[in-house]
């Protein structure tokens, strides 16, 4: 049953930790997919076939984490440059070394082939789109087509900040979303269009609805596992569902990841997380979620090559279990001893100064 909610609590550890879940999930895509490619079988039977969809439940989270961390300010101008400040912190300094790191890779490979490896933006104004992750920039690095949509998810709801007034801007940006997921060509023709009334928005909107949710009522044990069973049985059905079709996406993965969301917010209220050392270990996979995100996908290659080792279907299994332990344990370490501090510190240097008392 549904009874008032009490207040929530100020952290809610499962995000962090489907945080880590969605990171290893698109992970696990990545290399099935990779299997595939080499003419060997998918992972566990292709259970991680679909594993895209962690992209879904990531922006689900991400409505949810910025209403969480940001509605306070909701009329605060003074505030936007703040907000805004955190919200580039956060993204853009791990994906720039990223970006030099594979873009100075590539150079240097066709350096010494003599050969084009084709990846490589041809033109000033296309390194720029992919070097500030402009609306449909050349994917240098596979993952960061979703980083453009949380940049526009973070724009959108910073107008609230800028004042309530605008409110009505979001309606119609989500009324037209809500146009394109019924009608996924009707924007087509237009990729900015395409772009910026994309059906994504409704999954980031209905993280937002999930945190009004959880603050406005206190949903029962049953009815949170009901929850759970239901975002698990709609996530089987529907598997089939294509990476490209972003409309079919978000009705099938991103109600899941909806419902899923939801299911773990409300059991986390009732309880049924409490500490424990298998719940820490992936609340640190949570807080490396981007960095395993973002780092994967430039070191597939390397997963590529030991699958060229190994001579067998359980071979390949143990390549992807030694690649992803191995990334998981390199990106908590580089959050702890690196990305943590690197956005502390960016955020004191570029945190306003106020101005000194007139005291004459």
């Amino acid at each position: 049953m549904l009874t008032s909610a009490t207040p929530p609590r100020k952290v809610f550890d499962t995000i962090q930790i489907l945080r880590g879940l969605a990171a290893l999930i698109v992970v696990l895509f990545h290399l099935s997919l990779g299997n595939e490619r080499r003419g060997q079988q998918p992972l566990i039977g292709g259970l991680f076939q679909n594993g895209f969809a962690g992209v879904d439940l990531f922006f689900v989270i991400s409505g949810f984490v910025i209403m969480h961390t940001s509605h306070r300010y909701f009329g605060t101008p003074d505030y936007f440059a703040t907000y805004i400040r955190k919200r580039l912190i956060r993204i853009y300094p791990i994906y720039w070394i990223t970006f030099v790191v594979i873009v100075g890779g590539l150079l240097l490979v066709e350096f010494v082939t003599k050969k084009s490896v084709g990846f490589l933006p041809t033109s000033w104004d296309l390194i720029v789109s992919a070097f500030l992750l402009l609306p449909n920039h050349p994917n240098i690095n596979g993952v960061t087509w979703s980083l453009s949509f949380e940049l526009y998810y973070y724009l959108l709801f910073g107008l609230l900040i800028l004042s309530r007034q605008l409110w009505l801007l979001i309606a119609i940006v989500l009324t037209l979303s809500g146009v394109a997921t019924l009608n996924p060509n009707v924007f087509t023709p237009y990729p900015l269009l395409t772009f910026f009334f994309s059906p994504y928005n409704l999954e980031f909107a209905s993280g937002v609805l999930i945190w009004w949710l959880i603050h406005q009522y206190k949903f029962s044990t049953p009815i949170c596992f009901l929850l759970l069973l239901i975002s698990g049985v709609w996530l089987l059905v529907n598997k089939g569902t294509l990476f490209e079709e972003p409309a079919k996406r978000t009705i099938l993965y991103g109600l899941s990841s909806f419902l899923l969301v939801l299911s773990f917010t409300g059991l986390e209220r009732n309880g049924w997380f409490q500490p424990s050392g298998l719940n820490r270990l992936l609340m640190k996979i949570g807080d490396a979620s981007y960095l395993i995100y973002i780092f994967h996908f430039p070191f597939l290659p390397f997963y590529g090559r030991l699958l060229n080792a190994v001579p067998n279907t359980l071979g390949q299994h143990i390549a992807a279990l030694l690649f992803t332990v191995v990334l998981i344990v390199v990106c908590i370490d580089l959050h702890s001893r690196f990305e943590a501090p690197l956005v502390k510190k960016l955020n004191l240097l570029f945190k306003p100064v106020s101005p000194k008392p007139d005291n004459g």
